[in-house]
């Protein structure tokens, strides 16, 4: 079962609801799909990470969403009153809940019930592990720490090549110097 239940990509921030800051979506059922009069769903109650991008795509900020009532709706919002604000213009968001199952009501109304997923597996460790993986890959530049890996072990690349000094190298060279001389004194007789 995927962890990932959905997800958006380089969605636009002045198309968002800014009296409410509701972020609506629907999902496509064909290639021909258009849009629909209404909005199949709502993201403000997702639990995930989400990234700032700017208008070329650059991945600036990478954060998660999802612990208490800090869902991506919140989170965004709060990055539209800091310093960071004017640097933004559209984000991408990945969410553990099925949309499905997000409240509909308030941020006020809803219940912490959704703090685990059905594998029983705490949202907190899928968003330290999400936001992790996307921050040492994209490096954003305004991201100030690195990602939480929690247990995980990190292991740096092996190349024997590494271990040979160079004093090594002069030795087989001189040694492949005397047997090319032995060679040629073979051939030149």
């Amino acid at each position: 079962m995927s962890s990932i239940k959905c997800f958006g990509l380089f969605w636009r921030r002045d198309l968002v609801e800014l009296d409410d800051f509701w972020i609506y979506g629907w999902r496509p059922k064909s290639l021909s799909s258009t849009e629909p009069d209404e909005p199949e769903t709502q993201i403000n109650f997702q639990s995930g990470v989400y990234v700032l991008q700017n208008d070329q795509r650059e991945n600036l900020y990478i954060g998660q969403a999802g612990r208490g009532k800090s869902k991506i709706g919140p989170r965004l919002w709060a990055h539209t009153r800091n310093n960071n604000r004017d640097r933004w213009s559209h984000f991408s968001w990945f969410g553990l809940t099925d949309p499905k199952r997000l409240p509909k009501g308030s941020v006020d109304d809803q219940s912490e019930a959704d703090e685990t997923e059905d594998n029983a597996r705490p949202i907190s460790f899928a968003l330290n592990e999400l936001e992790a993986l996307l921050i040492s890959v994209g490096e954003p530049a305004l991201n100030k720490r690195g990602g939480d890996w929690g247990d995980a072990k990190e292991y740096l690349q092996w190349s024997h090549y590494e271990d040979v000094h160079l004093r090594e190298l002069y030795s087989q060279n001189k040694k492949l110097k005397k047997r090319l001389k032995r060679i040629e004194k073979r051939l030149g007789q």
